[in-house]
């Protein structure tokens, strides 16, 4: 599922919980952003790696 179903799927759940009073589909909610949160934590992650590996090289040069 990609970040932007997770974000859809999240907001639905939102509209479920507070127009419908379904308050048990909350933490689907949450756990769908955490996943967000962790895609967008392992990406940064790699960015930063590169930039390590780039940085590193030139200093070798």
């Amino acid at each position: 599922m990609s970040a932007e179903d997770r974000l859809e799927r999240a907001k639905t759940l939102y509209e479920r919980a507070v127009f419908s009073g379904d308050a048990g589909v909350l933490t689907s909610a949450e756990r769908d952003l955490d996943a967000v949160e962790a895609d967008t934590a392992l990406a940064r992650g790699r960015i930063l790696h590169a930039r390590f590996l780039n940085e590193r090289a030139s200093a070798g040069s």
